[in-house]
C-alpha cells in the first residue's frame, strides 16, 4: 500500500521547453473554469436545426426537432458527451493544460501550454492529466462512480 489516496489528485510536473512545470490538482473550481470556456464553444442544437431545416423533408424534420430538443435538455456538466468531446480537442486540452499550470507560473500563457502540449504529446498529456485529477473511487464503497470517469 502506497499510502497516496488516488481517488485525490496530487500535483505532478512536465518537461518541456527545455524546463520543468509544475501542473496543479485539476479541482471543482478548475472544472468549473473549464466548464465556463466549454460552454460558448458547444453548439446549441437547437439553433444548429434551425439553420438548416428546411434542407430536409418534413417528414425528416419533425426527428431533427425532437433530436434537437432531448440534446438541448442535457445537463452541461463534467460527464455530458459534449464536455467530454471538447476536452478530446486539442484546444480544450490546452486550456485544461492551461488552467492547470496557471497558479504554479503566473507568467504561463495559452499559446506557451499549446507548445508544452505539442512538445509533450497526447499520451504523457493524458497521464498528466489523470494525475491531477486522482482516479474514480470503485463503486461498491458507498458511492457510485463519476459519469464521464
Amino acid at each position: 500500500m502506497s499510502g497516496v489516496a488516488e481517488h485525490v489528485g496530487r500535483e505532478t510536473a512536465v518537461g518541456a521547453l527545455g524546463r520543468s512545470f509544475r501542473v496543479g490538482r485539476w479541482t471543482r473550481a478548475i472544472w468549473a473554469e473549464f466548464l465556463a470556456w466549454a460552454k460558448p464553444r458547444i453548439p446549441d442544437p437547437l439553433e444548429v436545426v434551425a439553420r438548416h431545416l428546411d434542407k430536409y423533408p418534413p417528414a425528416l424534420q419533425e426527428a431533427l426537432v425532437r433530436h434537437a430538443c432531448d440534446r438541448a435538455c442535457d445537463y452541461l456538466g463534467v460527464g455530458s458527451p459534449a464536455v467530454q468531446q471538447c476536452l478530446a480537442s486539442l484546444e480544450g486540452s490546452v486550456y485544461l493544460l492551461y488552467l492547470l499550470l496557471k497558479a504554479n507560473h503566473p507568467e504561463m500563457t495559452e499559446d506557451m501550454a499549446l507548445e508544452i502540449a505539442l512538445e509533450v504529446g497526447a499520451d504523457r498529456l493524458k497521464a498528466t492529466f489523470d494525475a491531477a485529477a486522482g482516479k474514480a473511487p470503485p463503486e461498491g464503497n458507498g458511492h457510485p462512480a463519476p459519469a464521464g470517469r
